[in-house]
C-alpha cells in the first residue's frame, strides 16, 4: 500500500467525509477505550477510503499523511466497527515501527531496567494490550520482537522481529509502553510533509 496523502488532499477530504468509524473495538462485551488512533476517510482516484493513523487530523492537515504514518486501512466494513477481520495492515507501518524499536528500545528506562534485572539472555517487547505477565501465555500476535542481553545490557543490533504480530487485534490496536509511544508518536510528526501531487 502506497499511500502519501498531500496536505491538499487531506483538506478536501477530511471535512467532506468526516470519521465517523468507531474506534474502541468490542471485545468481550466492553469496549478498549486506550486506543489512540484517528480514521481519515479519504477519497483516492474515485475509490473511499478508512486510513488509520495515531496522527491526529491537526497533524495531518499540518503535514499530509505519509505512507508510514498509515497503521492500516479499515475495509468492507458496513457496520462501520473497527474490528481486525477488517483491518489491513501497512507494510510500510510496521517496518517504520521495528525499526523504531530497534533503535529506541535499548535506550529506553523500562528496556534498561529489565536487562540489568535480568544479566543475560533475551528480553521480549510485548505488546501492552496483553495483560500476560508468562512469556509462554502470550499470544504471538502480541509479541513484537526480542533483544539479546549480555552482562545486564541490551545488545545493539540484536533485535529481531516476530512477524506473528498483529497491528490490530481483538485486544484493539497495538500499544506500547507510555515513553515508547510518546517517542514514536514524535517520530511520526518528523516525518517529511507530503507534497501536493505525491
Amino acid at each position: 500500500m502506497l499511500y502519501n496523502i498531500s496536505k491538499l488532499h487531506v483538506l478536501s477530504a477530511v471535512f467532506l467525509i468526516t470519521s465517523s468509524i468507531s474506534l474502541s473495538p468490542v471485545y468481550g462485551g466492553g469496549t478498549n477505550k486506550t486506543d489512540k488512533v484517528t480514521a481519515f476517510r479519504i477519497e483516492i482516484k474515485g475509490n473511499q477510503h478508512t486510513l488509520i493513523s495515531m496522527l491526529t487530523k491537526k497533524d495531518v492537515l499540518r503535514m499530509g499523511l505519509p505512507t508510514q504514518a498509515v497503521l492500516g486501512e479499515m475495509i468492507d466494513n458496513q457496520d462501520q466497527a473497527a474490528t481486525p477481520e477488517y483491518f489491513v495492515q501497512n507494510k510500510k507501518f510496521v517496518e517504520f515501527l521495528h525499526d523504531f524499536i530497534r533503535q529506541y528500545a535499548p535506550n529506553d528506562p523500562g528496556f534498561k531496567k529489565m536487562a540489568k534485572r535480568k544479566k543475560r539472555g533475551y528480553i521480549y517487547v510485548v505488546d501492552q494490550r496483553c495483560d500476560e505477565k508468562n512469556i509462554d501465555d502470550i499470544p504471538v500476535e502480541d509479541l513484537l520482537g526480542f533483544f539479546k542481553i549480555e552482562d545486564g545490557k541490551i545488545v545493539r543490533d540484536s533485535y529481531e522481529r516476530f512477524r506473528s504480530h498483529r497491528i490490530m487485534s481483538e485486544k484493539g490496536f497495538f500499544r506500547l509502553s507510555k515513553t515508547m509511544e510518546a517517542r514514536l508518536l514524535k517520530e511520526l510528526r518528523n516525518l517529511p510533509s507530503v507534497k501536493s501531487g505525491e
